[in-house]
């Protein structure tokens, strides 16, 4: 069963760049990675934070890979260059992915 690891996170101000630098570090890094489906980063309209969302196989595949040095290396990365609160879910893919298969094939 699919699963979606979602981050939304805010940058310290002047750091934008570099956290988006990282947020695609990560997603090239994790989309050699077996059992990775697709990831993104994207933003909010104002501009205000800046989010990630990866797709995997398994759960036990999100959790492998999130766990993996390099992966952890950058996560630590992100963190000293946004601010605290910021979300990190993982969430259970329910239904058909519409679309995703149609980019695939």
């Amino acid at each position: 069963m699919a699963v979606v690891r979602f981050s939304l996170m805010r940058p310290i101000v002047g750091q934008r760049a570099a956290v988006e630098r990282l947020v695609e570090e990560l997603n090239q890094f994790v989309s050699k990675q077996p059992g990775f489906i697709m990831a993104c980063r994207f933003r909010r309209r104002d501009d205000e934070e800046i989010g990630r969302l990866a797709v995997y196989e398994t759960a036990e595949r999100a959790d492998e890979i999130a766990l993996m040095d390099h992966t952890q290396a950058v996560r630590s990365q992100l963190h000293e260059l946004i601010q605290a609160g910021h979300t990190e879910e993982l969430f259970i893919v329910r239904g058909s992915p519409i679309g995703l298969l149609k980019a695939k094939g």
